[in-house]
């Protein structure tokens, strides 16, 4: 978990899989094409890189939900989902 944009990421020099979940519907075309250049040239020979993507037929509301609730020492992360499309009156971006 980090706060840096994906495009950015400190990644190491080789990478044997990668998993974009949640990631590639919010980055513009440059920002994509700039995580996939950089995937590429750390990627191993046999790696593998696993994409998620909703297939929504149109922009919809999606009410936030809590998928997943974790604790490690004294911290609890929770790890939630929720959209709108621009505009709607539930935007939060």
């Amino acid at each position: 978990v980090t706060a840096d944009s994906a495009p950015d990421l400190d990644l190491p020099d080789r990478i044997s899989v990668v998993l974009l979940c949640g990631v590639l519907g919010h980055l513009d075309a440059e920002g994509r094409a700039r995580l996939w250049r950089r995937l590429t040239r750390r990627l191993a020979p046999d790696g593998l890189v696993i994409v998620e993507l909703m297939q929504f037929a149109r922009p919809l509301v999606l009410p936030e939900t809590r998928l997943a609730t974790a604790r490690a020492g004294r911290h609890r992360y929770e790890w939630s989902f929720g959209g709108a499309p621009d505009g709607t009156q539930d935007a939060v971006m």
